[in-house]
């Protein structure tokens, strides 16, 4: 209480979890001065080992883990993914298998700010594939001693992205098979065991009299 007030250092970030607690001190045991979320911008007055001293919009003040903020050159990309996304037409809808964090590239390490819940509609954007980082990849060995022997590369391992659009209107990059598609059943039946990518209606054709979608799949 007594450090309330004190001048900041002009330098903001931004909430990237649902929500988090202000903390009073940076200790194990503390009192909450405050709750902010995803998307609040932070004014920083102080920073100590893992923890920012912030002041919000509403002038509170107190102590918040830093795993839990992103930069606000970060914030200005997802805006920019946000700006350049509107005009993407969808291309089909899904269902979160899980909550999920939405990042702003095709990457498990690309900064994070919304959250998907478990079961939350999306619709579904786009599509990418990248190589995934192995933090602890096994180090390229020779197989035999001869002379002309040469190391055994590791296995490259690739994941699938979907650029998403949330029901509240954010964007980001999640992994597709978190995401199960909304495909209609007269045409899920016959994936067996492939995993449908898209499905769309390409016309209507009469079947004894009723109009049956064909779908390219």
């Amino acid at each position: 209480g007594c450090r309330r007030g004190v001048s900041g250092t002009g330098e903001y970030v931004y909430v990237a979890v649902p929500q988090a607690n202000l903390r009073d001190r940076v200790a194990a045991v503390y009192n909450k001065v405050g709750t902010v979320k995803s998307g609040d911008r932070l004014e920083i007055l102080d920073r100590q080992k893992r923890f920012l001293r912030v002041r919000t919009a509403q002038k509170e003040e107190g102590w918040l883990e830093q795993r839990f903020i992103i930069t606000e050159d970060a914030y200005k990309a997802f805006q920019k993914l946000d700006t350049d996304s509107k005009a993407l037409p969808s291309q089909g809808r899904g269902l979160t298998r899980a909550q999920l964090n939405m990042h702003i590239s095709a990457s498990r390490d690309a900064d994070t700010l919304y959250q998907l819940a478990e079961g939350e509609k999306v619709d579904v954007l786009k599509r990418a594939t990248t190589e995934r980082v192995q933090k602890n990849a096994p180090v390229p060995t020779a197989k035999s001693k001869g002379k002309d022997a040469k190391p055994e590369e590791p296995v490259k391992l690739y994941d699938d992205y979907w650029l998403v659009k949330s029901q509240a209107g954010h964007y980001g990059w999640v992994l597709a098979r978190m995401v199960d598609l909304d495909i209609p059943v007269e045409i899920a039946q016959y994936a067996e065991g492939q995993r449908i990518q898209g499905a769309y209606v390409l016309n209507q054709v009469d079947e004894d009299g009723k109009q049956i979608p064909q779908y390219l799949v």
